[in-house]
């Protein structure tokens, strides 16, 4: 499995603490290793999940359409990081694409609430 292909777990925190939930497939829980440490781990849904972890096609669903209309967004990979312009202005730059779409959606979502 391509992690890149789902949200990190501090992206899964910063959706949780926005107040945004999606309808995801996977989340991110305490699994337990031999050495009796704890880690996050990604995992198929259950119903004891901690944080959401939607991958990047979950995520653009969830964007507005009028944010794709007239080319206002895109989003290049430049030097290993996702780049996400919005109206030419970069916006988001992450490792992970998926946190960058995620970035964006929380933009969006708080400019909705403040307009």
């Amino acid at each position: 499995m391509n992690l890149n292909n789902y949200a990190s777990l501090e992206a899964s925190k910063r959706l949780y603490y926005s107040d945004i939930v999606l309808d995801t497939e996977m989340c991110w829980e305490v699994g337990a290793k031999a050495t009796r440490l704890t880690r996050w781990e990604v995992r198929s849904l259950s119903k004891s999940f901690r944080y959401a972890a939607p991958s990047m096609a979950e995520v653009w669903r969830e964007l507005p359409e009028e944010i794709m209309e007239y080319n206002s967004l895109f989003c290049v990979k430049s030097w290993g990081k996702t780049l996400c312009y919005y109206h030419g202005k970069m916006q988001f730059s992450c490792f992970n694409p998926t946190d960058a779409l995620i970035d964006l959606l929380i933009w969006v979502k708080e400019a909705s609430h403040e307009g």
